[in-house]
């Protein structure tokens, strides 16, 4: 597999488990949520020690899932794009449920709220 494949497969990946992390909490599962927060997590500092976490999450930010923009938006507070993520985040305290108050919570650990 290529380089290109390979991230490709892994963005593919971080997408499922940022998604499937709040499938998981709304059922009641939260050992396979954090579980699923646990792969994204991985899959970041591998791109982190190859420096692709902006070129890879940045277009995230725009994504239609609100799920997916929070993760993405998360992990980019630290890598490189803070006043994106930060504009994201914000815009996500707008969403209904559990999104909104990790958006509260990224922003607050990061003193950006």
């Amino acid at each position: 597999m290529n380089i290109i494949d390979e991230n490709d497969v892994k963005l593919k990946e971080f997408m499922e488990a940022a998604e499937g992390q709040w499938i998981d909490i709304k059922a009641g599962n939260s050992k396979a949520g954090n579980a699923k927060v646990r792969a994204a997590n991985k899959i970041v500092t591998n791109w982190a020690k190859k420096g692709l976490v902006e070129k890879l999450l940045s277009p995230l930010l725009a994504h239609e899932s609100a799920e997916i923009r929070l993760a993405a938006a998360a992990h980019l507070i630290n890598h490189g794009c803070k006043e994106e993520a930060v504009a994201v985040l914000r815009n996500l305290i707008n969403e209904p449920g559990l999104v909104s108050s990790m958006a509260i919570t990224v922003l607050r650990v990061n003193k950006a709220l």
